[in-house]
């Protein structure tokens, strides 16, 4: 206890009894660290979700903190005793109350008592202390104290708590330097900007480690296009940041004077010849990500079409002739061609339904109904099996049936469980696809008392399409049916006769009114093949994959549903949505048909409305099914009056017929005569197609009409392109710090893409980077959910990871995926060359190596060898490098042996090849280190079904490296590419290693594993993909497994 006049502060408080309690919701201590100034505070943060380490300290009003402030500032000045240097704290916290007070009355200012209590106590912890963690420092529980950069919590790592949150947050780049600064002139060392990495010891014996520039730890100083699609010619859109990652993740990328540039493989799009903007299928030959320009264009049309681009972007415009201007250029009321039709042909997709039903069989027991294809397949499984007549006891042994099991399918014709199936296919080499159709039975999530069989299709059809438009629409999925409500005539016959057509059954409620099909199976098969989600759906739903890829027959029936459910044909031929990704890509639809369309927006309500001059053109292409829909349409069509009824759509820019009416000297009202137009048609910026070809005719018999031969073919193109043409609405100049993207095409210049369909000619913008998350890979069936599982398991339990593969072969996308397993309290540092791993977490000190700040010297440079031998020194849980390839090798494994979880990636194409690389020269590692590495995770760049993708080809454990560096490892996951399916063996050597490490039983983990494979799978199918949604159900998972287990129906 230290007493200054009648002001008492206790620096070594009694150590007080906590309580260590298991459930942490239940925690709330509070204990003194400066009493009767500072108290920590320790409690479950209902809000975060989490235990939070709270510093109480005296709360400031608005003018005790103005003074505080000022008196501060005037310490500064005259303060001349070095509270670095100077040991004494009784000596240091009377100076520097003699200070404070000769100080308050030289600056009259007004204090009382117990407000200047207060005061002397932030004075002693920001002159004499160690600032805002003074009190931090004062606690006997806190093992370590991190901080991580500004903007971000300060953390603790508390004996009995461990890793815990506090509210202590360094906002200012300046106010951290400062107090970094500060650490290392205590700790008798030098910082700076050459010198950035700080080791060091305090006066109290409490080790140092800090990094000073922002260029090293990107969070800074540190202690301890509104989004636009591409049109591809495989028929999907592409939101342009999504294709750049999607290539870059397949072929790689590579940095030229500040951008970054993916070079991808047999990837096409839409694009457009600069000329006559005729489409042409265009190779990519790259996308590149350039720096964020200061400024952009926004440009809005009127028709719905929005885009911002660079200020030099091109944009053709349509006056005397066609021109090119840049978007800093265009103006109100200037006209620019838009693709009326899209020329992409797609093709039937087939549905994998060995597959779906694979999967599905992860959450439900289903057997699939005897055909004869299935009964020879068993049929000669029993001929394999039937030494000496004894079939039955070898059958139902091989795979854990009754005696009869199969006797009784091939007799009886009963059903056969697709786990057995299965592994007789696997037994058997057979492929699933070639059984044919298929039909299953599903146990429960069903109605009771009816047939749970439903047929499986193969492909997606008009029929499937229809109905996958009428879900979207007017539809619904839950766990175990499909609802679509089905009230006007004609409509619902055909939902029920589809449904019949394509799954053998309906049933129908609500007065006949409302058609559903209760089977477990159904809603899953819409929610995989169809991406229609589960539940509420109406801002979520978007044009499926596979129906942007099928042909046209199929996309005219898929529009067809959608318009049944939510289209009108009353006033105006237009569909209403809620979901902006549903509406802009219905515009691409209708464009692969050759209808225009165009989009508006009341608040929260997205309408695509189809021009007047385009009914007849969408009643011979979209069949409605619906009566009274299909007659209002009719109705709307009779009504059309030529010229009159397209005033807005469908019409011809005037500008070049005004021309060449001036250079032949013609009267305007003659011709209005000639062409029976009313008078004053020639002040508008457009003419009706009509008027214009009639002025046509009229321009051709004129004896001077060779010196207008080259407007007259302007004219014929403006009356014969597929383009229609809009006016701009508004440009707008905006600032920007986001990249911006650029595509290079062979052999056009330009390219569809934008909200809805527009000639773009260079750059989208982006929205922010985000990396693939573990349900993402899975979808993209890069690994299994086993996979996933298993390193989610070794995350958990501090285990070592290598992951190896070539260049682009999806190293960094599996390690950030598999970071997202990393428990949500673990203090996390990363190294890395060039920054490209991305965690959503508040501890993690993200590190990247530097080059030197001077030509030819070493001077300021920070390679990987030293940030990760500093790394260790800040008392990480896990430490991640983006690449080892030298001596940073050797401090990793040397960390992973001392018990730090380590993740990195490798160039090597097998476990042969990362165990050569990294025992000999550079790396050079002893035997006893490799053993330290638990799996290694082989991904691959290969090419199925014709296209480029990657897989974990292989997850390798290490058992063991004998001196002459032969190595025994274990394989339990496999990637077999004759099938593209991953195989899984209940062998795996880590768990045997992490179970005596940790006391739990090999069972237990395998058990672990399985409920969590199970859980990521129902995650995927329940659409949980998203980077924060994948992200908090892992962290729920954490503090209640049971609770997100039940949530998704893992167990009851």
């Amino acid at each position: 206890m230290i007493s200054v006049d009648d002001i008492e502060l206790e620096l070594n408080p009694p150590i007080p009894a906590l309580p260590n309690i298991d459930d942490k919701t239940m925690l709330d201590v509070r204990y003194g660290l400066i009493p009767p100034f500072a108290y920590a505070h320790i409690y479950w943060d209902k809000k975060q979700r989490e235990v939070i380490y709270e510093i109480e300290e005296p709360i400031l009003d608005e003018n005790e903190s103005r003074i505080l402030k000022e008196l501060e500032e005037a310490m500064r000045d005259v303060i001349n005793v070095n509270p670095v240097t100077e040991n004494d704290p009784k000596t240091l916290i009377e100076y520097t109350n003699k200070t404070a007070k000769l100080l308050i009355t030289e600056l009259n200012l007004k204090l009382n008592k117990e407000q200047y209590k207060k005061m002397f106590y932030y004075l002693f912890r920001d002159f004499v202390g160690l600032n805002k963690i003074e009190a931090i420092m004062k606690d006997y529980f806190i093992e370590d104290v991190e901080c991580n950069g500004v903007e971000t919590p300060v953390y603790v790592v508390h004996r009995v708590y461990r890793n815990l949150r506090t509210n202590i947050v360094y906002k200012d780049v300046e106010e951290l330097a400062s107090f970094v600064e500060k650490l290392a002139q205590k700790g008798g060392r030098y910082i700076s900007y050459a010198n950035p990495l700080l080791d060091a010891s305090l006066p109290d014996g409490s080790r140092i480690n800090a990094t000073y520039t922002k260029d090293i730890t990107s969070k800074g100083p540190t202690f301890c296009f509104k989004e636009g699609y591409v049109q591809l010619n495989d028929g999907r859109i592409k939101k342009i940041d999504e294709l750049f990652e999607e290539a870059k993740n397949s072929f790689g990328s590579k940095i030229e004077e500040g951008n970054e540039i993916v070079k991808p493989l047999n990837m096409n799009c839409c694009g457009v010849y600069e000329d006559n903007l005729e489409q042409k299928d265009s190779v990519i030959k790259s996308i590149i990500k350039l720096r964020a320009p200061e400024k952009l264009a926004n440009v809005k049309l009127s028709d719905g079409g929005e885009i911002e681009v660079t200020l030099d972007h091109k944009f053709h415009v349509a006056e005397e002739t066609l021109i090119m201007k840049e978007a800093k250029d265009l103006a109100p009321g200037m006209i620019i061609p838009i693709p009326k039709r899209i020329k992409i042909n797609g093709y039937r997709q087939k549905i994998s339904t060995y597959e779906l039903i694979k999967d599905f069989s992860y959450s439900r027991r289903i057997s699939v109904i005897s055909t004869p294809k299935i009964k020879n397949l068993v049929t000669e499984e029993i001929s394999l099996n039937n030494h000496g007549g004894n079939f039955r006891q070898a059958l139902s042994q091989k795979y854990g049936v009754s005696n009869s099991y199969f006797y009784e399918i091939i007799s009886r014709g009963s059903s056969i469980s697709f786990q057995v199936l299965d592994e007789i296919c696997k037994v058997r080499k057979i492929s699933q696809e070639d059984l044919g159709e298929l039909s299953i039975n599903v146990y429960g999530g069903g109605k009771k008392g009816k047939s749970k069989t439903i047929a499986v299709p193969k492909e997606i059809n008009e029929d499937l399409a229809y109905i996958a438009g009428a879900i979207i629409s007017d539809g619904h999925l839950s766990k175990n049916s499909v609802d679509i409500s089905c009230y006007e005539e004609g409509f619902k016959d055909k939902v029920k006769e589809k449904l019949l057509k394509i799954f053998g059954k309906y049933e129908s409620y609500y007065d006949d009114n409302r058609v559903y099909l209760s089977n477990a199976f159904v809603p899953f098969f819409f929610n995989k093949v169809f991406e229609i989600p589960s539940g509420k759906k109406s801002y979520k739903v978007k044009i499926p994959e596979k129906i942007f890829k099928s042909d046209n027959k199929v996309i005219s029936a898929f529009i067809a549903g959608l318009f049944d459910g939510d289209g009108t044909a009353k006033s105006g031929l237009s569909y209403k949505t809620y979901s902006k990704e549903l509406a802009e890509g219905l515009t691409y639809l209708l464009s692969r048909l050759g209808i225009y369309s165009y989009l508006r927006n009341n608040t929260k309500e997205w309408r695509v409305n189809i021009p007047s001059y385009h009914y007849k053109l969408f009643s011979e292409m979209i069949k409605l099914e619906n009566k009274t829909k299909n007659h209002d349409l009719r109705e709307l069509i009779n009504k059309q009056k030529k010229e009159r009824e397209f005033r807005r759509h469908g019409r011809i820019p005037a500008t070049p017929f005004i021309t060449i009416i001036n250079k032949l000297k013609l009267v305007k009202s003659e011709l209005l005569k000639k062409c029976d137009v009313s008078f004053g048609r020639f002040g508008y910026m457009t003419l009706s197609r009509t008027f214009a070809e009639k002025l046509v005719e009229e321009f051709k018999k004129n004896m001077n009409k060779e010196t207008v031969k080259k407007e007259l073919g302007y004219i014929k193109w403006l009356l014969e392109t597929e383009q229609e043409f809009v006016k701009v609405e508004s440009v707008e100049i905006i600032s920007n710090n986001k990249e911006v993207y650029d595509l290079e095409l062979e052999p056009c210049t330009f390219f569809i893409a934008g909200n809805k369909p527009m000639n773009v000619f260079d750059t989208i913008r982006k929205f922010t980077k985000v990396p693939w998350t573990p349900t993402k890979l899975i979808s993209l069936h890069t690994l299994s959910p086993e996979m996933l599982a298993y390193f989610w398991m070794l995350m958990e339990y501090k285990a070592n990871i290598l992951i190896s593969g070539g260049t682009a072969s999806g190293k960094t996308t599996l390690l950030n995926a598999i970071a997202f397993f990393i428990p949500p309290e673990a203090r996390v540092v990363s190294i890395e060359d060039t920054r490209e791993i991305q965690l959503s977490r508040d501890n993690w000190l993200p590190s990247v190596a530097r080059t030197p700040i001077a030509t030819g010297q070493n001077t300021g440079e920070v390679d990987l060898f030293s940030l990760l031998k500093n790394s260790f020194r800040q008392n990480p849980d896990y430490v991640i490098v983006g690449e080892v390839r030298g001596k940073e090798a050797y401090v990793l494994f040397q960390g992973m042996a001392s018990g730090h979880s380590s993740m990195s990636t490798i160039h090597a194409d097998s476990v042969q090849g990362v165990v050569r690389r990294l025992s000999t020269p550079p790396i050079d590692l002893s035997p006893a280190l490799l053993e330290t590495l638990d799996a290694v995770a082989i991904m691959t760049h290969v090419i199925v079904n014709k296209k480029q993708t990657r897989r974990l080809r292989e997850i390798v454990e290490v058992v063991s490296v004998d001196a002459q560096g032969n190595t025994k490892t274990n394989t339990p996951f496999l990637w077999n590419p004759a099938g593209d399916t991953f195989f899984y063996k209940k062998d795996i050597k880590a768990f045997e290693k992490l179970s005596l490490r940790f006391g739990i039983t090999y069972e237990q983990m395998i058990k672990e594993l399985e409920l969590r494979a199970r859980l990521l799978y129902e995650m995927l199918r329940r659409g949980i993909i998203e980077f924060e949604e994948v992200q908090r159900e892992v962290i729920d998972y954490y503090k209640n497994p049971e609770a997100v287990l039940r949530k998704y129906g893992v167990i009851k």
